[in-house]
């Protein structure tokens, strides 16, 4: 006979936690963005996660009565918010049971006000756990940039044991030496922006170079109305020494939703003291020490995807071929393609920017499978290498030649300079202007209507000018798709094309996806090639 599991107090469950959170968003290992403290104007709804600990897993299935209960904390007697009452099933294959329920209104800001709060569970009639939250208002929503709660003034980074120092025995440092480090204490100054008491909730978050989370310390700390300024302390590491490896860390300050500061510390085979710009900055930058070189290439939109995925190989390039490993970074902007390189020396980015020219050569030319390798790489890594990067051209050019209309500008793109640039786009309109008002000047009467007696032919390419002089582009194409009589039937071709090039650009106008230069410059190109067949039409 099969035996069941006897529990000696007679619980099927253990209470494991009781955590807070707004935000729907699921993060890894199952887990959400918990907080304590809330923003009245970021926050529709309030959830809590209930979590127990399963005695019965892969024993047998059982059920479970739940009721979550919130409470506005007032100080004579606690005001019920809401009782929502479950009955649940725990499967026998669940180590951890979750129970995930909220409170609030879809609107964020309309339900939840300033003040103190708390939800209460209670599992098969037993209160388990009570967990307070607080909703604050500065009177407008926070900003990435514009945090209306506190300004943060330095970041200053201390070692220290488990219980802290005192402010006057610390000596703040930017390098820490392995084999003394204990633990790593930021200090956090704040400069209170309210006037009203608050609770102010900081998430200090340590990094390794690989940017895995090392370590998280929260802080919530209630700021009086009359304080000025508040200095907050975090430590991650052991009372043992030795716990930190060398490496290059990042520290992380988060507030509510946002990353308000950060700062970069070494650990190495010394102890290096800050200087007095270390003190006073909160290196918000992540590159304090190093060189930021950052360069844009203006490039149509049609062909960003393509070029950002050739640059992007760039870095394999290095790695391979020259044995260097960078910090490189390629994103889409509103402008073409920003290209970011960090390093920590000025020889190093000298060689960065040589290896990307020979890299872009690639491309411009045809690629013939002669690699400079600098690098002790085997014969098939190398053979490798050379077969990437030719379906990497191969794949750029493929899209090229699907954009015919944009290969002149991409090469002006990456050649020209701004002002060379600005000074052919006014050249261009400045002569179709003017080619414009030469024709059309004889035929305009004292006010300023065109004349009609001449022949159908004629009287067509006049009122086509005219309304190209007025920008009513689109009237054009419906006036000449009315008369194609009077054009060939390779003219008529060429409208057709040039109203679907134009069609695609008022598209990419209105999307936000092409600057106001390239706007123009196509525009110039299509009115040109427009007023050309114009020009041809049968009297």
């Amino acid at each position: 006979m099969e035996k069941k599991l006897v529990i000696e107090d007679g619980k099927p469950y253990k209470f494991k936690e009781l955590k807070m959170y707004s935000s729907t968003e699921w993060l890894a290992d199952n887990k959400k963005k918990y907080r304590q403290v809330f923003d009245r104007y970021d926050t529709a709804y309030v959830y809590t996660e209930l979590s127990l600990f399963n005695k019965y897993f892969d024993i047998d299935d059982w059920e479970v009565s739940v009721v979550l209960k919130c409470y506005s904390v007032k100080a004579k007697k606690n005001k019920k918010i809401c009782d929502l009452p479950f009955n649940r099933k725990v499967s026998k294959y669940d180590s951890v049971f979750y129970l995930r329920e909220g409170w609030g209104n879809k609107e964020a800001g309309a339900f939840w006000k300033k003040g103190a709060y708390l939800w209460e569970a209670w599992v098969e009639g037993e209160k388990v756990a009570t967990r307070t939250f607080y909703v604050e208002d500065a009177g407008r929503p926070i900003k990435e940039k514009n945090n209306p709660y506190f300004e943060l003034s330095s970041i200053r980074m201390y070692e220290g044991p488990y219980d802290d120092l005192p402010e006057s025995e610390r000596i703040y440092l930017k390098g820490f030496y392995d084999e003394e480090t204990r633990y790593v204490y930021v200090e956090a100054t704040l400069k209170n922006l309210l006037e009203d008491d608050w609770q102010a909730e900081l998430f200090f978050k340590f990094y390794t170079e690989a940017k895995e989370l090392k370590g998280q310390i929260t802080r919530l700390t209630k700021i009086n109305g009359d304080t000025q300024n508040l200095v907050i302390t975090a430590g991650w590491g052991s009372n043992v020494k030795g716990s930190w490896r060398k490496g290059v860390y990042t520290v992380e300050i988060v507030f509510g939703e946002y990353t308000v500061g950060r700062k970069k510390f070494y650990v190495g085979e010394d102890f290096i003291e800050a200087g007095i710009d270390d003190l006073n900055s909160t290196d918000f930058d992540d590159n304090a020490d190093s060189i930021s070189k950052v360069k844009l290439f203006q490039i149509p939109a049609e062909l960003r995807t393509a070029f950002q995925q050739y640059l992007l190989f760039f870095k394999d390039y290095v790695k391979v071929a020259k044995g260097m490993d960078i910090e490189y970074s390629v994103t889409q902007v509103e402008e073409g393609i920003e290209i970011q390189v960090h390093t920590y020396s000025e020889e190093e980015l000298i060689s960065i920017k040589d290896y990307f020219q020979e890299y872009l050569d690639f491309a411009r030319q045809n690629f013939v499978g002669v690699i400079n390798v600098e690098n002790y790489t085997s014969a098939q890594q190398i053979d490798i290498l050379r077969m990437r990067i030719e379906q990497q051209v191969n794949n750029l050019n493929m899209e090229i030649k699907y954009k015919d209309l944009h290969i002149k500008m991409l090469e002006d793109t990456i050649k020209e300079s701004k002002d060379e640039k600005m000074l052919l786009l006014q050249t261009i309109g400045t002569a179709i202007e003017a080619k414009m008002d030469n024709r059309i000047q004889q035929y305009q009467d004292d006010r300023g209507k065109i004349k009609i007696n001449h022949s159908p032919g004629i009287q067509m390419r006049i009122d086509c000018k005219a309304l190209i002089k007025k920008d009513e582009i689109n009237e054009v194409f419906l006036l000449l798709e009315d008369n194609q009589a009077y054009l060939s039937q390779s003219n008529y071709n060429d409208v057709i094309l040039l109203q679907n090039q134009w069609s695609d650009l008022n598209k990419e106008k209105r999307k936000g996806k092409i600057s106001f230069e390239m706007i123009n410059r196509h525009k110039s190109f299509l009115v040109e090639s427009l007023v050309s067949v114009i020009d041809q039409i049968k009297d």
